[in-house]
């Protein structure tokens, strides 16, 4: 990358409210040091305890599924460096409110099952998303499940607006997933 580029995107993230961001491969270890990263920089900016836990928990739920959808993709087989090269998170501020998004290839076969699962966090109250919390906890979780969908149901409860999302198109036989919660 040129460097006036570097510098042009650098300016970008600083005018979107952008505080830490990340792309390329995700592991535990860089998923903890960002952690650690945004409790000082949340200190710093004395957002408040309760708040600074929803942003965390997001946080991590959205890096832990990137995480978990390319391990439990590589198990089968050899992925493209492009397929797992592709998550991103971002974490911002814009006024009093915090958001919390990312965005990653997601293979076609997977985008219609978790569209059917986003929807109904986009649609429904939060006391529905409560009530069909408590179900998925009690179900079993399968192999080709990913986990309960858990993940996405919390991120709703903790947002203070809908959590929104966009499901597209990115390559022959892949969408990127891009999901966005605000706190």
């Amino acid at each position: 990358m040129r460097l006036a580029k570097i510098s042009t995107f650098k300016n970008e993230m600083r005018k979107n409210g952008v505080i830490i961001c990340f792309s390329g491969i995700l592991s535990q270890g860089i998923i903890q040091e960002i952690g650690e990263a945004l409790r000082s920089e949340l200190q710093t900016e004395n957002a408040k305890t309760s708040k600074y836990f929803s942003i965390l928990s997001i946080f991590v739920e959205q890096t832990q599924n990137i995480l978990n959808y390319y391990k439990k993709k590589s198990e089968t087989r050899q992925l493209e460096i492009d397929f797992i090269n592709s998550g991103i998170v971002c974490i911002g501020s814009n006024g009093d409110k915090y958001f919390v998004c990312s965005s990653n290839l997601i293979e076609v076969t997977d985008a219609e099952k978790l569209n059917k699962r986003l929807e109904f966090t986009k649609n429904n109250s939060i006391e529905e998303i409560k009530k069909l919390y408590k179900e998925q906890i009690r179900k079993d979780i399968t192999d080709e499940s990913y986990g309960a969908g858990l993940g996405f149901y919390e991120m709703a409860k903790k947002s203070t607006e809908p959590v929104e999302y966009f499901i597209g198109k990115s390559y022959d036989k892949y969408y990127e997933f891009t999901i966005n919660a605000v706190i």
